[in-house]
């Protein structure tokens, strides 16, 4: 029976029109009922909708105010208000008015019977969160009004405090996230008296807001992060990585989003020693309070070190290689295009190249040298002359000689009067060979 009431109690309480974001709780039934067990164990409140049904149904109540508010002022012939102030009030109303003054009166003595209460849905925690949330919006919103209000910096601030709210809401901080984040958001949002160019201000307010919620938002706990943490680690070959970087550069850092990972914070994964930040910034990877980075921004470390260690192993064979040669011919005839590439997928590369580019020669080879160099899979010096060697080995056909892939072959386009910059077409070309490689390399 209790049971039945304090259901009863909540479905009579639960109005997704007076609480923030109640739409999104009344579609999510896990949400909902997380506000449900909160609201049975919430602080009890009088209810005057409890006392009112020991004297009327529910229908008779929705009949007596429906006929109130049709009572409307006497007009004459004309239709001209005559009798605006003498509007009486219906049996309804006042029988209604003597009972709330009843059931007050029963409050202030401390004789309400205890079956009039019911818990307060406003002191849930949910519910609070929420309207936390929303008089964070609120502020946002009416900063459009300030001319001084700087639109990063006040959409920072903002996102920051909503973040702090959101977290509280545990698994269900991601549906508060998705709706504040909606491109409708910034269209259904009504600002009065705003003209255009407030309007266009709000949506630039609300785009930055957008995107430090994103930039912003820990979405997991530490032990989950640092399982997806493994994962990712183990796919990318990360430990390799990892002690390659350790043997051959001093520096552990990485800058990522403008702030300073130390590498060697990753406990337990990354092989890597403590070593202290030259400006004294802190990394803040797993420490007390368990704010971590989004498992996107956990990867993108993964592929900064993948591309460290491109671009240090690069700098150790420039270091390496011989003098320029002038003599092309003089060089090694054993060696392969794929032994220089130094991507781990350079043998498919080179097989990719030779159908897709079969007879490249010339200047065109030229422009596969370029866009080697411009994935970092070549040095950028001193590699012309082996490159073509290597060709010359791999190629079944015709490349034509050393000299015929000179640079200054090598067209570049023009701005029109307008400003406009047009490619020429051995840029076009040197693009689509970077877009193929880089489909080889994903495939």
């Amino acid at each position: 029976m209790k049971e039945d009431k304090i259901l009863l109690d909540f479905e009579r309480e639960f109005n997704p029109t007076n609480i923030p974001f109640g739409d999104i709780i009344d579609s999510e039934p896990k949400f909902k009922n997380e506000l449900f067990n909160q609201f049975c164990n919430a602080e009890s409140k009088p209810n005057f909708d409890l006392y009112l049904a020991d004297f009327y149904s529910q229908d008779e109540i929705n009949k007596g105010f429906k006929e109130a508010s049709e009572q409307i002022p006497v007009s004459n012939s004309k239709g001209v208000v005559v009798a605006a102030n003498f509007v009486t009030t219906t049996p309804f109303e006042r029988s209604i008015k003597k009972h709330h003054q009843e059931f007050t009166d029963k409050i202030v003595h401390g004789t309400l019977p205890i079956k009039y209460y019911c818990p307060d849905i406003e002191k849930t925690t949910i519910v609070q969160t929420l309207k936390a949330i929303n008089k964070e919006l609120d502020i946002l919103k009416e900063s459009v009004f300030d001319e001084k209000t700087d639109k990063y910096k006040e959409a920072e601030i903002r996102a920051y405090n909503v973040i702090k709210l959101v977290v509280s809401l545990g698994e269900f901080a991601q549906y508060i996230i998705n709706y504040l984040q909606q491109d409708k958001d910034n269209i259904l949002l009504h600002i009065k008296k705003a003209n255009k160019s407030k309007h266009d201000f709000w949506k630039t307010l609300k785009s930055n807001f957008n995107n430090s919620i994103s930039n912003s938002l820990p979405q997991q706990t530490t032990e989950q992060m640092k399982e997806n943490l493994l994962q990712l680690v183990c796919c990318s070959k990360g430990n390799e990585i990892i002690d390659e970087i350790d043997k051959i550069y001093l520096d552990k850092s990485l800058s990522i989003d403008r702030k300073i990972v130390l590498i060697g914070d990753i406990k337990d994964i990354f092989k890597l020693g403590e070593k202290n930040i030259k400006d004294g910034v802190v990394s803040i990877f797993f420490d007390e309070k368990e704010y971590i980075f989004p498992e996107w921004k956990i990867k993108s470390i993964v592929d900064c070190c993948k591309d460290r260690l491109k671009k240090l192993k690069r700098r150790q064979r420039e270091k390496a290689l011989p003098p320029q040669q002038n003599n092309p011919n003089s060089l090694k005839r054993s060696e392969h295009l794929s032994d220089i590439i130094t991507d781990e997928k350079s043998k498919e590369i080179v097989e990719a190249i030779k159908v897709k580019y079969k007879n490249i020669k010339g200047k065109r080879l030229r422009i596969l040298l370029m866009a080697l160099q411009e994935l970092e899979f070549l040095p950028k010096n001193r590699i012309a002359a082996k490159f073509h060697a290597c060709c010359k080995n791999d190629f079944d056909w015709e490349i034509a000689s050393y000299n015929a892939m000179d640079k200054k072959y090598f067209k570049i386009g023009f701005k029109t009067k307008k400003g406009d910059y047009i490619e020429s077409d051995d840029e076009k070309e040197l693009k689509q060979i970077i877009s193929y490689i880089n489909s080889v390399i994903n495939s």
